[in-house]
């Protein structure tokens, strides 16, 4: 009897371990499951943020009240204009710079998850916010600069950078799209193309 019940406790004791080991393994999936569809939606969201301020930041109508108190374009030095621009662009800039802290800081934890590919996919987008902050400094820095006779105002050379005009045009209308825009566009539709594949293996497929 005794050989009998120790075999009994002994296969109690194994199921009892297989089924705590089911359990863990169910609950483990589950958990990264979570992490990933939470990563995700945190790497979206400040992938949009960052896109949406960046083409805020851009917008080639520049309104009255973005420049300082008593600014008068007509009669300023070009010690005010580029202090004035620079006001501007700061404005403009501020919540790029805070999206783009915020998707650096998602990006790492993508990173620890998914590999190299997904940090690759974000600087893309970091660079073009890289790119727009160094062509406002030079902007501002070659505004008013004396232009060689026969070429544009140096600070031109810039300007479909920091605003978004098209490629061909001169105003905010017509013309083939500006290249920076459509740049920025494509980063971030190839983020959103890889976290959403990432994500479908946790959602039910009559909700995809």
């Amino acid at each position: 009897m005794s050989v009998v019940r120790d075999l009994v406790i002994a296969a109690g004791i194994v199921l009892a371990i297989y089924a705590g080991a089911r359990v863990f393994s169910k609950w483990r999936a589950i958990e990264w499951a979570r992490t990933d569809l939470d990563v995700g939606r945190r790497l979206l969201i400040a992938t949009f943020n960052t896109r949406d301020g960046f083409n805020d930041a851009r917008r080639w109508e520049v309104l009255e009240s973005e420049f300082p108190a008593g600014y008068a374009s007509g009669t300023a030095t070009v010690a005010e204009s580029r202090n004035a621009h620079l006001h501007m662009f700061e404005k403009r800039f501020e919540p790029v710079r805070k999206s783009a802290v915020q998707l650096r800081s998602i990006r790492s934890e993508a990173e620890a998850l998914w590999g190299q590919e997904i940090a690759d996919l974000t600087e893309a987008l970091l660079g073009c916010v890289h790119e727009l902050e160094t062509a406002m400094g030079m902007y501002v820095r070659l505004l008013g600069t004396p232009a060689p006779y026969g070429h544009a105002q140096p600070e031109a050379q810039y300007e479909r950078v920091v605003f978004d005009l098209p490629a061909n045009g001169q105003s905010g209308n017509g013309g083939e799209p500006n290249p920076l825009r459509e740049k920025v566009a494509a980063a971030v539709v190839r983020i959103e193309n890889y976290v959403r594949e990432k994500q479908k293996r946790f959602v039910p497929r009559k909700f995809r």
